[in-house]
């Protein structure tokens, strides 16, 4: 073995004791989940030459094309108007999509003059400065996110199961340690199907929800492959934090012969043209989805190339629950996965299994049944009469009591992001409230009962 075992199982107990708010000393269950990974990542790590992780042997850079980048900026100008309330802005701006990612005005607008800075002209439209600031730096993000570069790499091993969402690009999804689907991560560490692929920016940094005696790498982007080794099969799920097509080409020329032990011209391109479904077997009837939105053929497995290959996720099977969050079936953006073959393989029916149980890692014995939780119900009841934990009343994230900055004046508690998001103080009184409990005058925000006294 080319890795010290017992050195990443204590990693793995200190980074869950961190995150979770558990003494690692009462980490019971930790060692039956670092059997079950090597068993079943068992046949990638002899694919990997023996390795858990494999890197590019030179830096890659990844670009946006241009579909991702025009959906991005239009979600950009829905946030400032849903968000932020500021239409004129929105308006400016969506006006100069064509300019935006060179950041220089072609054409004048209103007042503003031809090859004017465009995220420095939004001064002239939004005047409080704390959020003018706000928008202007995610604005220059879009920009620059445009195209990054890094070591590419495609892994099984256990930290980057935990990090999957844990970096320092301040970008973040439901698998963050703290998120509500953080349990899936154990659930794609222990099946025999995912392998986690990511652009390396800076290595041995402290991560948001990683103890300082655990340095690890940040990602910039990541995706997971889910995998059928045997058929010489592999999906692609979604891209964080955004979409990039040169991002799979990389990723089948440099990764997928070593993960499929085969020559490149024997892989198919990317295709996502066929949309894969679930054997009608599988209670489809289960998801109430709108038939013009819903991504899979609710009475069987439509057929692509000889075969027929549905994605099942093991936790629906077997209890109805998932413990990670299933892009296949519950994306809005992610309907139609990406998928790549050996060409000269004859495909019987098949199927690629996404999650596993996994028990709880204090106790060892029951299975994790809550995907916002590393633990059984039981040792939650435990532990939270002795761990001074909170949730978001927004998003329902957790976080410690001695984290709080944020207390609106109705004694709601939310997080960071939420507050940000969701909230606003009052320019009369100073108390925090919902934006959708508040008034926004003339550039002001006033909550209910300041804004009737105003006007009295």
């Amino acid at each position: 073995m080319s890795f010290n075992f017992d050195e990443i199982t204590r990693q793995v107990k200190e980074v869950i004791g961190y995150s979770q708010s558990i003494n690692p000393n009462e980490l019971n269950g930790v060692e039956k989940l670092m059997e079950n990974w090597w068993d079943n990542k068992l046949i990638y790590f002899y694919s990997f030459g023996e390795k858990l992780i494999v890197r590019s042997k030179e830096k890659i850079t990844f670009e946006l094309d241009a579909d991702a980048r025009q959906r991005q900026l239009e979600k950009f100008i829905d946030r400032i108007a849903e968000l932020y309330c500021n239409e004129a802005l929105a308006d400016f701006v969506y006006s100069n999509m064509r300019d935006f990612y060179d950041n220089i005005l072609s054409k004048s607008y209103e007042d503003i003059p031809k090859g004017s800075k465009i995220i420095k002209s939004f001064k002239y439209f939004e005047h409080d400065k704390d959020r003018l600031r706000a928008i202007q730096d995610e604005a220059s993000m879009l920009i620059q996110e445009t195209k990054i570069s890094g070591y590419l790499c495609m892994s099984i091993h256990p930290l980057d199961y935990l990090s999957s969402s844990e970096n320092t690009y301040k970008w973040r999804s439901c698998h963050a340690l703290d998120g509500e689907y953080r349990a899936g991560n154990l659930s794609y560490m222990t099946d025999k199907s995912t392998i986690i692929c990511y652009l390396e920016g800076d290595r041995e940094v402290k991560l948001p929800n990683f103890p300082e005696t655990v340095k690890w790498n940040s990602k910039k982007w990541r995706m997971l492959l889910n995998t059928d080794i045997h058929n010489h099969l592999v999906f692609a799920g979604r891209q964080y934090p955004f979409f990039s097509y040169s991002a799979l080409e990389e990723i089948r020329k440099q990764f997928l012969p070593i993960v499929l032990e085969d020559r490149l011209e024997c892989l198919s391109d990317w295709h996502n043209d066929t949309k894969i479904g679930w054997n009608s077997g599988y209670q489809m009837d289960k998801y109430d989805k709108n038939e013009d939105t819903f991504p899979f053929d609710r009475t069987g497995v439509r057929h692509f190339f000889p075969g027929r290959i549905p994605i099942i996720d093991y936790h629906l099977i077997k209890d109805g629950s998932d413990l990670h969050y299933n892009d296949y079936l519950e994306s809005h953006i992610y309907t139609e996965p990406y998928y790549c073959w050996d060409v000269r393989m004859f495909y019987p029916a098949t199927e690629i299994r996404v999650g596993k149980k996994v028990r709880c890692l204090r106790c060892g014995k029951k299975y994790i049944t809550d995907s916002n939780s590393m633990i059984c119900n039981e040792c939650e009841e435990i532990l939270d009469d002795t761990r001074d934990i909170t949730y978001c009343a927004c998003c329902d994230r957790r976080f410690y009591r001695n984290d709080i900055r944020w207390e609106l004046a109705d004694g709601d508690i939310v997080c960071d992001d939420c507050a940000r998001t969701q909230t606003e103080v009052c320019d009369r009184c100073g108390r925090r409230f919902y934006r959708g409990t508040m008034e926004h005058i003339n550039n002001r925000w006033l909550c209910s009962q300041c804004e009737i006294e105003e006007n009295e």
